[in-house]
């Protein structure tokens, strides 16, 4: 609203509101960043800088928790310094809201970090800016977290300390039980835990422990899920203080549960690293303690691995010192008796020898006979009858070194540790088990909802909140309910069928079914389920949206059907067959092509052979038999003639499928092709019937394209423009290249033109063959357009119209000699312009006439325009006869002379 009304003001403040909202709610931390991010983005482009601090902090805050910081609580990484941002933000007095709530930010993330000494700082500095803040929810966040920093850092602080902490503690706690009472829903959790914290500082554990569970409980009604985990780890400190490891332990794992809900997956691998050295602590202390007891020189704990056995830890004693190393190796008889060893763990037997040296049943044992060891204890370590370890000590010292009494308290001691061992052991199972579950349900890969029979989804992944349509908001808000998603055909069946199928066996087989989307259509999927208890209250379920397979089917429906639909209209068929030579497919069309009748089954090879021609049924068996000999496929055109007598062409294509190098069967095609080969040969026909007629007219036909240039020539176009057809087409430069040179300018100008305005031409040019020759040349060309009007290409003609061109130029100069005649041209001007019409017949040729002398044995100078006058001079008066030059002899002869050289012929 803010948005669209231009109130840049407000809606840059509901964008940091919003997040505090999110982090105060509990809300997932991926969804809390998203919006973290895309309100800095908005306040930075509006450049409200006191807004940027503000979410700066929130961002901080929720990435250090996602665990995308380097340092868990810290706010630091690439892009972002404590210590830069701290400066600036303190020494500007406008920013004093923007500085009050980082020191709260980071005071929440020191104090889940476990860091009590920085989340005291970090309250210290909140303090003086507690005016800025007196109505925001910020203000609730220090006194909760505050609380929870002054309780943690109570015990390890100086005794002289300790009454000013626990005054400002108290005091937090009044602020939290003032709001609580007006505003349970929100602040009694928080009330409570801090409350928590008191009772157990001042040794009221009993009260301590009640207002652990209600804090639990309050939070978890309330729906913050992260306050929820946060009472669980305070209580589970509280519980471990006191020697409840059991209880601890389940505390602990309900704490990592919850922060995995959360989003703070920083927090947990804080939790597991700590559950590591939880565990590395109690094998050191077990084995400590017990070489104590015993008063064993040597001790060695061995956990069982599957079918093996690992030594986990080695005591040593040096004096009254006790050395413990860990390890994991297996066990070996350079480090123990492997025989008792078994013994112990196969048979759950204690296993005593008082003098090792002495003959025994474990005489022959390796280490035994190697290493002498006097006094041997081996003590299996069980709970409910399942072994969870084995205590392996020795003594070489002397005979009879473990005495009864100490034999006794070691196996109380044992009881407890195994205890102990075993719940370590479940608890890193736990976190393993639910890590793998995590990584699949983030992963995104199916739909994953936790359900409540009675059709609460109490929790989901993205990937199943993408499938239904719906948002985050809506599954927190307790609206989504899998009984409202199913139709309610569909949900009859489910109730009737598969609930009792649920409460039977615990799980439901995958099974397809719909779910309403949010924007009301429909979505199928495919749903398995399998129930968390025996009662089917809740459980998890599976979910795969069978949208595109659905379309894949249907899209199959339909190409199968517009698949038979195109082979009817293009009569061409599909088959089949295995190597064996059966038929195991035929198409509807195909039947109608050959005339078999699709009711008695699928024709075998030999069926199919009665329908080819005979004089190609050999050609077509042979083939057959290649194609399975050789697992290759085949492209052949045969004839067939059908029951009524009709003889049709038709074209075979086939090829092998091949399952791991081996061919399983052939498919391919049959086409009818008789109408193809009759327009083809057709077509044959007409294109001899053009190739003449271009031949007979000299005319030639081409295609032209701006992109490609020449792509076409006919044969007679090759012949006109003096190429050879042979060597393919010429590049347009080519021909270009044999354009006479006073009209390649002309020419170039008239194709620019052309493809510019995309227009028909027509127009004379002159071209020089390699020969030398000049050849007239008539050229037309069409315009070819795409449908968005661009030019494709010309389509044009050229044609030879060199000799037409001759004979006109010759039949106009006879017409003007005969002008000259009739209008009393002088002799001489009409023998020159004789002379000049023979010159334009023919290039590079030099033409003269010469007259008859009235005494017939000379000749006179008639005409020679071009001819130089002392030739002509020459030439005047010379005689006739029989060697008397070209000129005098053919005058002498009466008959054509040629002379190729005048110089010596």
């Amino acid at each position: 609203a803010a948005n669209k009304a231009g109130d840049l003001t407000f809606a840059a403040y509901s964008r940091n509101n919003l997040n505090t909202n999110l982090l105060a709610g509990g809300n997932p931390l991926a969804e809390a960043q998203r919006e973290a991010e895309q309100g800095l983005d908005f306040a930075q482009k509006a450049r409200f800088g006191l807004v940027i601090d503000i979410i700066t902090a929130q961002l901080g805050l929720i990435r250090t928790l996602r665990g995308l910081t380097p340092s868990f609580g810290s706010f630091d990484y690439e892009q972002f310094d404590e210590r830069r941002f701290e400066g600036p933000v303190a020494s500007q007095r406008n920013l004093a809201l923007a500085e009050c709530w980082y020191w709260i930010r980071k005071l929440q993330a020191r104090v889940l970090a476990g860091d009590c000494r920085s989340a005291i700082e970090a309250s210290l500095k909140t303090q003086p800016l507690l005016w800025t803040s007196p109505s925001f929810f910020e203000r609730a966040e220090y006194e909760f977290y505050g609380g929870l920093a002054r309780a943690a850092f109570y015990n390890s602080a100086p005794v002289e300390e300790q009454p000013q902490h626990l005054e400002a503690l108290a005091a937090h706690y009044r602020q939290l039980e003032i709001w609580a009472k007006n505003c349970p829903e929100n602040f009694e959790n928080r009330a409570a835990l801090v409350g928590a914290e008191i009772a157990r500082i001042e040794g009221r554990a009993l009260e301590a422990e009640l207002l652990y569970e209600q804090a639990i409980r309050s939070a978890r009604a309330n729906g913050f899920v992260h306050n929820e985990a946060i009472a669980y780890e305070v209580a589970a400190r509280f519980y471990a203080a006191r020697g409840f490891d059991e209880i601890a332990h389940l505390y602990l794992g309900n704490a990592r549960q919850g922060y995995l809900r959360w989003g703070a997956d920083g927090k947990v691998r804080q939790l597991d690293e700590m559950g590591e050295i939880v565990l590395e602590r109690l094998v050191e202390t077990l084995l400590r303690t017990a070489i104590e007891h015993a008063g064993a020189e040597r001790g060695l704990l061995i956990l069982p691995h599957g079918s093996e056995l690992l030594i986990q830890a080695e005591a040593k004693t040096r004096g009254s010192s006790v050395t413990v190393r860990l390890r994991e190796t297996p066990v070996s008889v350079l480090e123990l008796p492997e025989s008792i060893v078994r013994y112990a763990a196969r048979t759950q037997e204690t296993v005593i020898l008082d003098d090792a040296s002495a003959r025994n049943p474990f005489s022959t044992d390796e280490y035994i006979r190697e290493q002498r060891p006097r006094s041997v204890l081996c003590l299996p370590l069980v709970k409910q009858g399942v072994l969870v370890a084995v205590l392996y000590m020795e003594n070489n010292l002397g005979p009879n070194f473990f005495a009864p009494g100490r034999i006794a308290v070691l196996k109380v001691l044992a009881s407890q540790a195994a205890i102990s061992l075993d719940n370590s052991r479940l608890y890193r199972e736990l976190q393993e088990r639910e890590a793998e579950i995590r990584r699949l349900v983030d992963a995104n890969i199916v739909g994953i909802f936790i359900w409540e029979l009675e059709g609460q989804i109490l929790e989901a992944n993205d990937a199943f909140l993408r499938i239904v349509g719906y948002e985050r908001e809506d599954l927190l808000s307790g609206r989504l309910r899998w009984t409202d998603l199913t139709p309610a055909e569909r949900l009859d069946r489910d109730l009737k069928q598969f609930v009792p199928q649920l409460k039977l066996t615990g799980s439901l087989q995958p099974y397809e079914k719909e779910y309403f989307r949010k924007d009301g259509s429909r979505v199928p999927v495919l749903l398995g389920a399998a129930a968390f208890d025996e009662e089917c209250k809740r459980g998890v379920a599976f979910v795969v949206d069978l949208t595109e397979r659905k379309q894949a089917e249907e899209a199959l429906r339909r190409s199968e059907a517009f698949l038979a639909e195109g082979q009817k209209l293009s009569h061409a068929g599909s088959w089949s067959f295995k190597p064996d030579g059966t038929c195991d497919y035929w198409s509807r069309e195909l039947y109608e092509i050959l005339g078999f009748d699709p009711n008695s089954g699928t024709p075998t090879i030999s069926d199919y052979l009665t329908r080819v021609h005979p004089e190609d049924r050999e050609v077509v068996e042979a083939t057959i038999q290649r194609m399975i000999a050789a697992g290759e496929g085949c492209d052949l055109k045969k004839r067939i003639i059908r029951p009524d007598g009709v003889q049709r062409v038709i074209r075979c294509v086939g090829m092998p499928i091949r399952e791991q190098g081996v061919v399983t069967r052939f498919v391919g095609t049959l086409m009818d092709i008789t109408e193809q080969e009759e327009l083809t040969q057709e077509l044959r026909r007409r294109e001899a019937y053009l190739e003449d007629a271009q031949r007979l007219s000299q005319t030639g036909s081409w295609a032209w394209s701006p992109e490609v240039g020449i792509k076409y020539w006919s044969e007679e176009c090759y012949r006109v423009q003096g190429f050879d057809s042979r060597d393919g087409l010429p590049r347009f430069e080519e021909l270009f290249q044999r354009i006479h040179p006073d009209d390649q300018p002309r020419l170039k100008e008239l194709m620019q033109w052309v493809v510019r305005e995309k227009i028909e031409f027509e127009t004379d040019y002159r071209l020089v063959r390699p020969d030398g020759a000049v050849r007239d040349i008539h050229t037309t060309a069409h315009p070819v357009f795409s449908t968005t009007g661009d030019l494709i290409e010309l389509m044009g003609t050229v044609i030879d119209v060199t000799d037409r061109k001759r004979r006109e130029a010759l039949l106009a100069g006879g017409n003007k000699v005969l002008e000259m005649v009739a209008k009393g041209d002088s002799l001489a001007n009409i023998l020159d312009r004789l002379c000049l019409l023979v010159e334009e017949q023919s290039s590079d040729v030099l033409a003269s006439i010469l007259l008859m002398d009235p005494n017939g044995r000379q000749l006179r100078h008639g005409g020679a325009p071009n001819l130089p006058k002392v030739y002509t001079d020459a030439i005047d008066g010379a005689f006739i006869g029989p060697a008397a030059g070209s000129c005098g002899t053919a005058a002498y002869r009466a008959q054509q002379v040629i002379v190729s050289d005048i110089a010596t012929d």
